[in-house]
């Protein structure tokens, strides 16, 4: 039996919300309530702070490590549902889409460059998604989103995904400890 549309969607924006609180974007919103009047299905409100003022090296690092993750959030939608599916649907992810698009040409140089790193981003997002702690999170999510409440703020999610993979704070901490160990 295939997935309705109210249930792809409702992994899709659960795919945007895991990856924005895995990569530290604030998370203001997330709907799956359509809106006709601009045309989605649902929606993830973020925060979208990326500029950065200085040119000194390590804040462009800065600046380049915040957009690969506004680029991972933003396809991580796509990726939740076609994990869902098996199917890539791009009809229903245009302002998605044309979201990466634009971030990507802002740090590429050619085409080829953008094809390339967007196939590589892609990659990286389905094998984040797919670590089974974080597929835990997308699917309580997307089953809170269909049964409990169809929109929930930033707080209320980030409830809802630490109480699904309440093991993930210790992972933190555990990582951090690791690499403080290791200088």
């Amino acid at each position: 039996m295939s997935p309705s549309e109210l249930e792809k969607t409702a992994y899709h924006e659960s795919g945007h919300a895991v990856m924005a609180f895995l990569k530290k974007v604030r998370i203001l919103q997330v709907s799956v309530i359509p809106d006709d009047s601009v045309g989605i299905l649902g929606v993830l409100v973020k925060s979208n702070k990326i500029e950065i003022e200085s040119n000194q090296t390590k804040q462009k690092e800065v600046f380049l490590n915040r957009l690969e993750n506004f680029i991972l959030v933003a396809m991580a939608g796509m990726v939740a549902e076609f994990i869902l599916t098996g199917i890539r649907n791009y009809k229903g992810a245009v302002q998605d889409i044309t979201y990466i698009q634009d971030l990507l040409a802002r740090i590429t140089y050619s085409q080829k460059e953008k094809e390339l790193y967007e196939d590589m981003l892609w990659a990286r997002t389905s094998f984040i998604l797919r670590e089974e702690g974080n597929w835990k999170m997308v699917k309580t999510l997307a089953t809170h989103l269909l049964n409990k409440s169809p929109t929930l703020t930033g707080k209320q999610t980030l409830e809802i995904l630490r109480k699904a993979n309440w093991n993930i704070d210790k992972q933190n901490i555990q990582n951090i400890s690791d690499s403080l160990n290791r200088k």
